[in-house]
């Protein structure tokens, strides 16, 4: 059996990157403008929007769509996709009957922007799933160009809104973004699908044989969604919204390169593992591979980066964003780990290891609770922030070395001794 060459490999990855990149770029040429246009606790209430928005978008398909690019055949691929349409509308029909008798009080500051939350968390969630068979088809130069329509509508909304002086600007600018994503998407969608027709049980049928995504990944990506998004909700309840702004956009620079290459790697590393596990039981050279590239691009990147952070956002955003930069510093030698990890961590899916995935991630959200703690002790929002870096560096060191036991195959497995 041929398995795509390392020039194929980097051929896609390419693809995704280069639709990232320039997204990114579009975003980060806006933000100069946007600092400037919008206040710092309009960043924090958009951070806690966004985190509400990341946890909810977890769970509303299931996690069905993580399993898209597995199935053998196209037709249960699609049937995956349309189960995760389906449970994904009706958790926005909850989500509005709730609205419509309480609306939680962290929502408040977000005004009638909270009724965008349940449109946005299903926009989100189709996005995820056709993306996921975009990917599977091989529809890479599509990604590109879905990705630079999705980042060019949010900015052009946010640009317009804050010269209008609307206040939840960046919120209505990002829900556009999304509504344009799924357009797009949708037209790729309906090209590609396959043209066999299917049992009308057979829905049901591929919920029974992929279970284990909504029995175990479900909830172990719950926990990772609460470990990437509890901090900015902590630190806006007790250390304010504009402390939440500044790690907001602290996060939003850093999340650069982790959008620019180590997701795009891992987009394009986790259909190629998959295929490579089932034919043949093993990727471990395609595993050490992404994982040493990731590491010395991301290790030179970020470092450099940290020095000149707090220079970097006074001269660019504004001297009074000096505070995200020094952030910045505190945070990028730690996120090296995440972002290694973040492309290879697909193989707790591949190998279908998502009980143990969700043990991780309790362990996980327990040493980001320890961190953050220790910023409570100590008195200042700084030592909660390199609380919360040490515990994810440690967290993600350890799941590094549990998915390079998972590429070796089932012949090669990791032995934990106390």
């Amino acid at each position: 059996m041929r398995f795509l060459s390392i020039d194929d490999f980097g051929r896609k990855v390419a693809k995704v990157a280069g639709g990232s990149v320039v997204a990114q770029l579009i975003m980060l040429a806006a933000l100069p403008l946007l600092t400037r246009l919008y206040p710092t606790a309009e960043f924090g209430v958009f951070g806690v929007y966004g985190a509400i928005l990341a946890i909810c978008g977890t769970v509303a398909g299931g996690r069905y769509d993580i399993a898209i690019p597995i199935p053998r055949k196209d037709v249960e691929a699609w049937q995956l996709l349309k189960l995760t349409a389906l449970l994904c509308l009706v958790f926005v029909v909850g989500v509005i009957a709730v609205f419509g008798f309480w609306i939680p009080s962290e929502l408040s500051t977000l005004q009638w922007c909270a009724f965008l939350l349940p449109f946005h968390i299903c926009c989100v969630t189709c996005n995820s799933a056709m993306f996921q068979w975009m990917c599977r088809k091989n529809e890479f130069t599509w990604v590109l160009w879905s990705r630079i329509t999705r980042a060019s509508v949010a900015v052009f909304v946010q640009l317009v809104c804050g010269f209008s002086v609307e206040m939840r600007g960046l919120v209505i600018g990002s829900f556009a973004g999304a509504v344009a994503l799924v357009v797009v998407n949708f037209v790729c969608i309906y090209r590609t699908r396959p043209l066999i027709e299917v049992d009308r049980l057979s829905l049901w049928h591929v919920a029974k044989r992929h279970y284990r995504f909504p029995s175990y990944l479900l909830p172990a990506n719950c926990l990772n969604a609460l470990s990437r998004n509890v901090p900015v909700l902590i630190i806006s309840a007790f250390f304010g919204s504009v402390n939440a702004g500044y790690f907001t956009v602290a996060m939003r620079v850093l999340g650069v390169p982790l959008q620019l290459i180590s997701r795009s790697i891992g987009q394009v590393f986790y259909p190629e593992a998959a295929r490579s596990y089932s034919n043949s039981g093993e990727c471990v050279d395609l595993f050490k591979a992404v994982v040493k590239r990731t590491f010395v691009v991301g290790s030179a990147g970020l470092c450099i980066f940290a020095v000149i952070a707090p220079t970097f956002m006074a001269v660019v955003m504004g001297d009074q964003w000096r505070e995200a930069g020094y952030i910045v510093q505190i945070l990028a030698p730690l996120l090296i780990i995440r972002f290694v990890a973040s492309p290879v961590a697909a193989m707790w899916i591949i190998t279908e290891k998502q009980a143990l995935n969700f043990v991780w991630q309790v362990f996980l959200i327990g040493m980001i609770a320890c961190g953050l703690a220790f910023g409570g002790m100590v008195g200042k929002w700084h030592g909660a922030i390199a609380g919360y870096g040490l515990s994810i560096a440690l967290a993600y060191g350890i799941e590094i070395f549990i998915c390079s036991g998972f590429a070796k195959g089932p012949r090669e497995r990791v032995v934990v001794t106390n």
